[in-house]
């Protein structure tokens, strides 16, 4: 397999699935409407089942947003597994007369896109996304990924792990 090429033919899509990610206001903070929030996580689950993801579950731990667990078992018994993570929240974009454009309508710019939370944390997912395309969903190792919101209550997240840590095969995260 020619991965570099495989990653290069999957770049006009990936660049599209980050614009409709980052047009998603998931502001997942108190006073923010919530089905923003729960689009992006939809939205997420499709993306993780078309990039062959045979697993994908909805968790809701109390206290915060839906969060997005997939898994595609290791291909052999003892191959590795990873736990790829990454948030699809952001933070409020505050005045936005201070932007240049709107911050949920992805804009280009020399080298990429502009749009709230594009680099901290929407390209990240779109990029784990990107590795299971390349690999048709069947990778050389077991992937698990885990996408959340982390922001608005860490106790939230801290007890989401210590409640499921038990049914993790990962030996490593990113």
């Amino acid at each position: 397999m020619d991965l570099q090429a495989e990653v290069d033919g999957l770049m006009d899509g990936l660049r599209a699935d980050l614009e409709r990610l980052a047009a998603i206001p998931s502001i997942a903070f108190p006073g923010f409407p919530a089905e923003p929030v729960r689009e992006a996580h939809d939205l997420l689950v499709g993306l993780l089942g078309d990039a062959g993801v045979d697993r994908v579950e909805r968790i809701d731990p109390p206290g915060t947003a839906p969060v997005v667990f997939g898994e595609i078992p290791p291909p052999t018994p003892d191959a590795p597994t990873v736990l790829l993570h990454s948030r699809y929240d952001v933070r409020p974009a505050g005045d936005e007369k201070l932007w240049t454009s709107p911050p949920f309508e992805p804009a280009p710019v020399e080298g990429g896109l502009r749009a709230r939370g594009i680099a901290d944390d929407k390209a990240n997912v779109i990029a784990h996304l990107s590795m299971l395309r390349a690999f048709k969903g069947r990778p050389p190792l077991g992937v698990e990924t885990v996408f959340s919101e982390l922001r608005s209550t860490v106790v939230a997240m801290c007890a989401f792990v210590r409640e499921y840590a038990a049914g993790f095969r990962a030996g490593t995260a990113s």
